[in-house]
């Protein structure tokens, strides 16, 4: 992402978001408004996120020509839906850090996070209900539509995750089912929120929306990627960490399916230090990096394409946003 998106929209967002938690929790205990701020990075030792979803939302609606300002509640709203599916994810997964700092569960936990959790979801709904001080009603009702079909996918997405970790034969198809609800959903949902506020029609809201769900898939496949052959200095994880723990990525799928070799040894124990070094040799005998990369290709195509599309190859608009792209899945191995 470059320095000039940065400047100019992530300062805005951090505010917004302060402003809104600040203002909606200003009767509430204390210690319940602490938990936002701890797991948002503001207070504790942990760092805030990226906000890569808000801005995708202001990038859109200024590509679009429109003021980008007035979208800063539907920038608030995608920011803390992130975010609860964020805090339910950590406790699902048992996961223990997040951006350096111990997770909310473990700091407070598991039924204060899930509580937690549920309150930052319907932080994001009264964020995105404040977009009527700018829209018309019938604009802010095709916001909503969009955003609750993104939460229905978000749920389907995280139960199949959960269901995989269980589930010995899974597919390519499979895969980017539960990959288009757990991430690519979000991305495609802030594209057609930004064209939405951005006054497209109901065709360029369909390619802005494409061009979010391709990224996001490019984006998901690109992390799989990443959580095997990725430095360990950049990704924060061990190589091996992603074999160890049983995660079925689109590259662990791809081996489980072309190797009887391999499947064989995930079978018997992935767990072990010897077995994940067998499996790392039997791994590297397959091509499944190859493969994955070969899939980010295809997804990132896609989804430039379905940008140019909307914005019928208009240099100046499309160009921030291609930038973007370029960027989040240029990521060094």
């Amino acid at each position: 992402m470059s320095e000039p998106i940065h400047a100019k929209f992530l300062p805005v967002i951090e505010d917004a978001l302060r402003e809104h938690w600040n203002d909606a929790l200003a009767q509430s205990p204390a210690d319940l408004k602490e938990m936002v701020a701890y797991h948002m990075g503001w207070q504790g030792p942990g760092t805030t996120g990226k906000r890569l979803r808000p801005i995708i939302i202001l990038l859109v609606v200024d590509a679009c020509g429109r003021d980008w300002i007035h979208a800063l509640p539907a920038a608030v709203a995608v920011e803390y839906l992130h975010n609860f599916s964020l805090i339910h994810d950590d406790i699902q997964d048992v996961s223990r850090q997040r951006h350096g700092a111990d997770t909310l569960w473990v700091r407070w936990g598991i039924p204060q996070a899930i509580n937690t959790g549920d309150l930052m979801f319907t932080l994001a709904y009264a964020a995105l209900l404040n977009s009527r001080e700018y829209y018309p009603a019938a604009i802010v009702d095709d916001l909503l539509q969009v955003f609750t079909q993104t939460c229905l996918r978000l749920t389907e997405g995280q139960h199949l995750d959960m269901l995989f970790e269980k589930q010995e034969s899974l597919t390519d198809s499979d895969y980017l089912n539960m990959a288009g609800g757990k991430t690519a959903a979000l991305l495609g949902c802030c594209t057609a929120m930004g064209a939405i506020l951005g006054s497209m029609t109901h065709k360029q809201v369909e390619s802005l929306k494409a061009f979010g769900v391709n990224l996001g898939l490019a984006f998901q496949i690109q992390d799989d990627i990443l959580g095997i052959w990725g430095e360990q200095a950049m990704t924060g994880k061990s190589s091996t960490s992603d074999l160890a723990s049983g995660k079925k990525s689109l590259p662990i799928i791809h081996a489980l399916n072309s190797s009887p070799a391999f499947k064989t040894a995930w079978q018997t124990d992935h767990s072990s230090p010897e077995a994940i070094k067998q499996l790392l040799v039997l791994f590297e005998q397959t091509d499944s990096h190859a493969y994955a990369q070969s899939m980010v290709d295809t997804y990132t195509q896609a989804a430039l394409s379905a940008l140019n599309d909307a914005f019928q190859s208009d240099p100046a608009a499309v160009k921030p946003l291609e930038s973007l792209a370029t960027q989040l899945l240029k990521r060094k191995l």
